[in-house]
């Protein structure tokens, strides 16, 4: 599940890695009306130990882990 405008969507995500160019790939299945974000060809941009941030020319997407 992901946090979106302060609604709960559920989805699904997976990683695979090119064995020709090292690049991991990270898939990702939303629900309408989101579907347009497994389309786009995401580029990881910042990567922290509780944040990490993905940018696809003008749109980003965030990950943020709560940690208590």
């Amino acid at each position: 599940s992901v946090l979106i405008e302060g609604n709960t969507i559920t989805g699904t995500w997976d990683l695979s890695t090119d064995q020709s160019t090292g690049e991991v790939i990270l898939f990702i299945n939303l629900p309408a009306p989101y579907e347009n974000v497994s389309s786009l060809d995401w580029t990881l941009t910042t990567c922290q130990e509780e944040f990490i941030e993905f940018e696809s020319n003008n749109e980003f997407l965030a990950f943020q882990k709560e940690c208590e």
